[in-house]
């Protein structure tokens, strides 16, 4: 087995071996967690990872201008590798533009690839500055690129559009075309090895998205599938921890990160 292989192995597995927990100090405060891979690719991951870079990059752009760009690159069927190259080549060559240095102060990218009849990278940006007209950033490209001129470009005002943005953006950086085509999932891994996937720029550069650390202290109450079977069976307890679960919306929550057919672990 490659060093791939085992690696998407892993993937497979993530969210297994789910458990309910609760707060220490509240008894109403409960949750579903499981064994996570942690890899930067896993989609499961991933969602969750996304939700504290939202808030992370929401905080630095309340109150203040900010756009969400979208540059892309024409294929002619190349490796995945050489368009990867020539996108971040022509998006270093564009800041270096009049246009983009009297426009645009700071911002983030976030890198996206999807697969179908070749390769498509593209970069999505939030970025803070002032108007920037779409037809010029159009023609700008398209001369940095030399073939490309497929760009999007629009004033963003409502934060929690941000959040959902930057949500959808980060927690995707592999398209579902190519999560669930093996071939082309195993050639995204080897190509984006050591490639970052989100970084900062202008007045941003090396502020980093940090992670919140949880300051609550969660004790494991059972696993999930005892959970579901003491409370088919009728018991009062896990009926009643099932609602409180749903109450607080954390069945929508667990459906979204966990594959539950992969959930069967030990009761503890």
């Amino acid at each position: 087995m490659t060093r791939t292989d085992d690696r998407l192995e892993r993937w497979d597995h993530c969210g297994a071996y789910a458990r309910v927990e609760v707060n220490a100090l509240d008894a109403n405060d409960l949750r579903v967690t499981s064994r996570k891979c942690r890899d930067r690719f896993c989609p499961t991951c991933a969602r969750e990872r996304s939700t504290r870079i939202a808030a992370s990059v929401a905080s630095k752009v309340t109150g203040q201008h900010h756009r969400f760009v979208t540059l892309t690159i024409r294929h002619h069927g190349e490796p995945l590798r050489e368009l990867i190259d020539k996108l971040l080549t022509s998006f270093r060559a564009l800041r270096r533009t009049p246009l983009w240095r009297t426009t645009v102060k700071a911002g983030a990218a976030f890198l996206e690839i999807k697969h179908s009849n070749g390769w498509h990278p593209h970069l999505h940006l939030i970025t803070l500055g002032s108007y920037m007209p779409h037809a010029e950033l159009r023609m700008m490209w398209l001369k940095v690129t030399g073939d490309s001129s497929v760009v999007d470009i629009r004033l963003i005002r409502d934060a929690a559009i941000t959040v959902k943005y930057i949500c959808k953006y980060a927690s995707k950086p592999l398209d579902h075309t190519v999560i669930f085509d093996r071939d082309a999932l195993a050639e995204a891994v080897e190509t984006l090895k050591g490639r970052k996937l989100l970084w900062t720029f202008g007045s941003w550069r090396g502020w980093t998205f940090d992670e919140e650390v949880d300051p609550k202290c969660w004790i494991t109450l059972c696993s999930l599938d005892a959970l579901l079977l003491l409370a088919r069976r009728g018991d009062a307890q896990a009926v009643l921890v099932l609602s409180k679960l749903r109450r607080h919306l954390k069945w929508v929550e667990m459906d979204e990160s966990l594959n539950l057919s992969k959930s069967s672990g030990q009761p503890p």
